[in-house]
């Protein structure tokens, strides 16, 4: 099970999750008048912040279920629907392949042009960083499904596969930064972390563990530190869909609206959510609304443009040439292709559905497999062998490679018409070895948003996302 729904299932169970679930949601678009004028606020609070470095935004699941990814205290929330003990909320899109929101991709324009200071979430599927929004500008107090860390040098991977682990737990996985190096250990070949062409393997690097807060974890205290710390030095704290239960991450707004900010610099809080929240009597203005109908009118009063979303995936494609026979015309050589994750060989790739592989050159094929579905398998970590008798003034073989990739529910295709597997002759009949890597990426996915429905096409059946 993925998305919100798996990361509830990989918490420790408890019974009582805190605060209140399932209460009724109010939507005040129907006034559209008096939402209006509220969005105008709203607006003119956001253009005074500047003058203090910008807004600080505090976001929670709501921004996200316009994406498909169901809520947890909602009506139909995840949490609400164990307690009522009834079948969770289907989710309409996986974590590993769920796209911004029109909310996520209005805040990265507002930090780019100075009105957003700082972004502390409490979501944990990863959208902020991939929509674009600095990681410097961001506190993700309850973690992230796709990060995992080094305990001894501090280094964050962020992955394009959701971790299977919560409660920052062991992944399996090690770090690759230089000079950070687990005592006493050496590096097994092909293990994950490193080359899968090195006949030399380095020593391992030290364990990762996930990013994902369990319930009796402790915030991330630095993280936690600058949320506080930027929330006390803002005129304005911006609360954008959430309920606001979870301590103490709900309690970080409340600086901006201490006694000493007010004083020196006016601070005021302002919510944006469906449901009734237990600061809603410390809102100077409170909007019972939908985050992207809000953020879009924000958007339109300020001029800017909400940014198009591109998400551009990678492959590692690796292949070994050693020569195997020697002849007076004619030379063998063995090869061996493999085409792994961005993050190397091992991980993986949840976003690819397939990958062909058709031999352009003529050649003769031994234990030749030109085709591999990686749904079935954990890792895409797959050798494609084969021997190739040839001319000695043919110093290398082509292959075109052809990767079938999921976006949203349809199956896309980015294709490599020509990768070239050189390898090294000479004459003095002795053995060659020839190694080479290369990374390719490639758009898997973009979306136009848009305030009316129009129609797209920019060659991979773009999507137009409509309030």
């Amino acid at each position: 099970m993925a998305g919100s729904l798996g990361y509830a299932e990989r918490l420790t169970w408890r019974d009582d999750v805190g605060g209140t679930l399932g209460t009724p949601e109010f939507d005040e678009s129907n006034d559209d008048a008096t939402l209006q004028k509220k969005i105008d606020k709203l607006t003119a609070l956001i253009v005074a912040s500047k003058e203090h470095g910008g807004m600080v935004v505090h976001t929670g699941a709501g921004i996200s279920t316009s994406v498909g990814i169901p809520d947890f205290r909602g009506p139909n929330g995840v949490w609400t629907a164990q307690q009522k003990k009834i079948p969770p909320p289907k989710a309409s899109c996986a974590f590993d392949t769920a796209k911004p929101s029109l909310t996520h991709m209005a805040l990265v324009a507002l930090q780019k042009n100075g009105f957003v200071k700082y972004v502390v979430s409490c979501n944990v599927d990863c959208l902020h960083l991939r929509s674009g929004l600095p990681r410097d500008k961001l506190a993700e107090l309850h973690g992230n499904c796709f990060a995992e860390r080094c305990k001894q040098c501090g280094t964050e991977y962020i992955r394009d596969f959701e971790m299977q682990t919560a409660g920052i737990k062991l992944t399996g996985r090690r770090c690759i930064k230089e000079g950070c190096v687990e005592k006493g250990t050496k590096r097994k070949r092909g293990d994950p972390a490193g080359s899968a062409l090195n006949s030399t393997p380095p020593p391992l690097g030290s364990k990762l563990r996930d990013q994902v807060l369990d319930w009796d974890d402790a915030l991330p205290e630095t993280e936690l530190n600058l949320a506080e710390k930027h929330s006390g030095e803002t005129s304005l704290a911006l609360v954008l869909g959430s309920s606001l239960q979870i301590t103490p991450s709900c309690d970080v707004p409340l600086k901006t609206i201490s006694k000493a900010n007010k004083k020196k610099r006016g601070g005021k809080l302002v919510i944006v959510n469906l449901q009734e929240t237990n600061k809603d009597k410390y809102a100077h203005v409170l909007i019972h609304a939908k985050t992207d109908l809000v953020m879009a009118g924000v958007m339109q009063r300020l001029g800017l443009q909400v940014p198009d979303y591109e998400r551009i995936d990678s492959v590692t494609v690796a292949h070994t040439v050693r020569k195997s026979k020697e002849g007076n015309d004619s030379a063998r050589f063995d090869y061996t292709l493999r085409i792994g994750s961005s993050h190397g060989f091992g991980h993986p790739t949840p976003w690819l559905a397939k990958i062909d592989v058709d031999f352009l050159t003529p050649l003769s094929r031994l234990g030749q497999r030109t085709s591999y579905d990686p749904s079935s398998h954990t890792n895409l970590f797959e050798a494609f062998d084969f021997g190739y008798e040839r001319e000695p003034d043919d110093g290398f073989c082509v292959v075109e490679l052809t990767f079938t990739f999921v976006d949203g529910c349809t199956e896309r295709a980015y294709q490599i018409p020509s990768h070239e597997l050189r390898h090294e002759f000479h004459d003095d009949h002795t053995k060659t070895y020839h190694s080479e890597t290369i990374k390719y990426g490639f758009t898997t996915s973009r979306i136009v948003y848009a305030q009316a429905v129009k129609t797209e096409n920019d060659g991979l059946g773009s999507e137009t996302e409509s309030l």
